[in-house]
């Protein structure tokens, strides 16, 4: 059933983008869809960050969005974006919900982070560092902006902390070493949280 409903997502035109995280013709913020979608979309978009890791540590990323049809279980419309809803269990590859935000086109965006990209050959822009978008106000935690390279420096961070706190996740992304490196030189707090 998700299948077939996403695949309806797929005409030219509706709920659908993909790239490097630039915003382009249409669209609000990071990589998501035009303003909230046709009737039987929930206003809800699942936001992939497909993430990876070169040898030298540095952070890649791309992303991916599609509005959630209604009734349909974000986690199970992740999976299928990502191809791994007919994961066999071979894979080390981690699917994990990473964040959440308000688009002013009306949405509310769930970001799932995937590392490793199960496509290491797609395009993907490099990440300069691991910026985290900070509301300016105590009671206005929202940022001004949010840039697809913080939304990807927040999943980095959350997985990193992940990879110390579940044992699950670890078992994971332990299986390759560059990943494991790499999220061992992140901040292993969870993504955003202010040491004391």
């Amino acid at each position: 059933m998700v299948r077939e409903v996403l695949d309806t997502l797929r005409k030219p035109g509706q709920g659908v983008a993909e790239g490097d995280g630039s915003p382009s013709a249409g669209t609000s913020s990071v990589c998501i869809p035009g303003p909230a979608g046709p009737t039987g979309h929930s206003g809800v978009v699942i936001e992939i960050m497909y993430l990876r890791v070169d040898e030298s540590g540095r952070w890649h990323y791309r992303c991916a969005a599609e509005q959630l049809p209604m009734r349909t279980d974000p986690e199970r419309a992740a999976r299928h974006l990502t191809g791994l809803d007919d994961a066999d269990g071979s894979t080390t590859a981690v699917l994990h919900s990473t964040s959440w935000r308000y688009d002013p086109a009306g949405h509310v965006v769930l970001t799932y982070a995937v590392l490793p990209d199960p496509d290491p050959t797609a395009p993907v822009k490099s990440l300069p560092g691991l910026a985290i978008a900070r509301g300016h106000h105590h009671t206005r935690p929202a940022p001004a902006a949010i840039g697809p390279e913080n939304v990807a420096a927040h999943a980095i961070r959350h997985l990193a902390w992940l990879a110390g706190t579940d044992p699950v996740v670890a078992a994971a992304l332990g299986e390759d070493g560059t990943i494991r490196r790499a999220l061992a030189d992140v901040c292993p707090d969870p993504a955003g949280q202010l040491s004391s």
